[in-house]
């Protein structure tokens, strides 16, 4: 049973490729979602979410408790999540190859080399989990979170967050 959709990704090398976390599981396709088929993470359940990195092969994937990444789209390696990750409510790609941010059930983190290492990305964040994530690419990579209900915003480089919203 596939269940309910949570989450997908589109390769950015390929409109057709696509994977898609759900309740049963992470499912693959290659012809744009007419067809799917069940990726194996060795029996983990649900996936929370799902990103493509820039050249389209290689993903990152959350279950419950797990990280997963693949190098070459089709063997799976698990990956240590950094504590309070997991489930990620949001895995979401950067503007510089390999850099991805993670909107983690406890806490905000982001990498530069795919997931191997994860930093804080919420430092000048008001307290409280980041619940939705974006990115606007561009020379200067701006992030988008939601905290408490309210849309805040940095500009790659800049230590500072910026409410995006009024009082």
């Amino acid at each position: 049973m596939i269940g309910a959709a949570i989450s997908l990704a589109i390769s950015p090398t390929d409109p057709n490729h696509l994977l898609l976390a759900s309740e049963g599981g992470l499912l693959r396709s290659s012809n744009g979602g007419r067809d799917w088929m069940l990726e194996s993470l060795k029996d983990k359940g649900a996936v929370f979410a799902v990103a493509f990195d820039a050249d389209g092969r290689r993903a990152l994937v959350s279950t419950a408790s797990d990280l997963f990444r693949t190098e070459d789209g089709t063997a799976w390696h698990p990956l240590a999540p950094p504590p309070g990750a997991t489930p990620a409510r949001a895995m979401v790609r950067g503007a510089a190859p390999g850099r991805v941010y993670l909107a983690g059930w406890k806490r905000f983190a982001k990498s530069d080399d795919w997931g191997t290492t994860w930093v804080t990305a919420a430092d000048g964040l008001p307290p409280g989990p980041v619940v939705a994530l974006a990115v606007q690419p561009g020379p200067a990579e701006t992030v988008y979170a939601v905290v408490d209900g309210r849309i805040w915003a940095r500009t790659d480089g800049s230590p500072v967050w910026h409410s995006r919203m009024e009082s």
